[in-house]
């Protein structure tokens, strides 16, 4: 067990009508192998048993602490928890997510090892359902270094919960973008931050299996895929503001991939076939090459007979799940990457932005500095 070793670790958990998985969160935290930890959890106006099971783990723990709020939304209830936090690397983790013991270890390990220039640390996460099982499904990146091209490509981190961040991120970036909530576009705060923090820092990669992303038919991203796909606009019109020559190719391509790859699984997983063959007609819409599209046409055609059923087909197969180990040696041995071609489109993108254009202490759009994010 690592106690003293490095920096302190600022784990700020936003909660929300939490009860049913938060005590799996916390109990992922206080188990880690490294143990300079405090943790943050910010009740967002929970109005189930959220506080009072948080309030029994800060009598059992000094280093759990409890903020409360009028729900805000995620971004204002992360912001909160990281204008009160004290250490060097900021860890986000969701309420009905969780870590496997050597998730900080590791990932402090990796971020101590690097110069400063390294901003971010993120981890590959398994899909686990409500009962914590793993459901064969992952999020793994194969990209470190510079990533921000490639971010623009895709989310290819997945979730909110497998980055830690030093907190200089924090100070130059800004913090997560409340107004999001506002516009009734949540669903995409986390890809916009790691996008800004991209820009200015670059991130490593710990290619090993050390994160459980909860995955929820209930979820907010999972019923409600038009919220997330008006987010993701946000974004991009942000992203298409900083590159104003951003090419229709990219933006198009980037689209489609969003609409076929991410919304129609979250559709699926809701059992919204109607949503689902929705996403897949803008997919194609945007990206008429998917007509041609073997797969695509398979998935067009299940997502109908979803319809006619009532019950909603994945695009991916749903075969049992391997055991983490020979997942993880499946993914070392096929690495994963971006679309090369939208990449290309991206890195010449970034290029020419970079010869036209002034740098700036903060990037237009970016969310507020957290001492103006808020936060009791």
């Amino acid at each position: 067990m690592v106690t003293g070793k490095g920096g302190l670790v600022s784990v700020v958990m936003p909660a929300y009508n939490a009860e049913r998985f938060i005590r799996q969160a916390i109990d992922s935290v206080i188990g880690q192998d490294y143990q300079n930890l405090e943790l943050l959890v910010v009740d967002d106006g929970s109005t189930d048993g959220t506080a009072r099971v948080v309030a029994d783990y800060v009598r059992r723990d000094p280093r759990v602490r409890l903020l409360r709020q009028a729900n805000a939304g995620v971004a204002a209830a992360r912001n909160a928890g990281i204008a009160h936090a004290r250490g060097e690397y900021i860890a986000p983790l969701d309420a009905d997510d969780l870590w496997f013991p050597d998730m900080l270890a590791l990932q402090v390990r990796r971020l101590s090892a690097e110069s400063e220039r390294v901003g971010a640390a993120y981890a590959w996460s398994v899909h686990v359902d409500e009962a914590g099982r793993p459901t064969g499904g992952y999020n793994a990146g194969g990209e470190e270094g510079d990533v921000y091209a490639a971010l623009m490509v895709e989310f290819f981190i997945g979730n909110a919960s497998a980055t830690v961040f030093r907190r200089a991120c924090f100070e130059r970036c800004g913090g997560y973008d409340p107004t999001l909530r506002a516009r009734r576009a949540e669903g995409c705060e986390d890809y916009d931050l790691h996008l800004r923090v991209a820009r200015h820092f670059h991130f490593v990669r710990l290619p090993r299996l050390v994160v459980g992303y909860r995955q929820l038919t209930s979820s907010m991203s999972s019923s409600n895929w038009r919220r997330m796909a008006r987010a993701h606009r946000f974004v991009f019109a942000a992203l298409r503001r900083h590159h104003p020559t951003m090419p229709r190719a990219l933006r198009r391509g980037v689209y489609s991939r969003f609409h076929r790859y991410y919304l129609a699984e979250l559709c699926a997983r809701a059992n919204d076939a109607r949503g689902q063959l929705l996403c897949l007609a803008r997919a194609a819409a945007a990206d008429a090459r998917l007509l041609r599209n073997r797969e695509f046409r398979q998935a067009v055609r299940q997502s109908l007979r979803g319809l006619r059923d009532g019950k909603c087909a994945f695009q991916t197969a749903q075969r049992p799940p391997p055991s983490l180990q020979a997942l993880e040696r499946y993914l070392h041995e096929h690495p994963p990457s971006v679309d090369a071609r939208l990449l290309g489109f991206a890195r010449a993108c970034v290029e020419s932005s970079a010869k036209g254009a002034p740098s700036s202490a903060r990037e237009p759009g970016a969310a507020a500095p957290l001492h103006q994010a808020g936060g009791r």
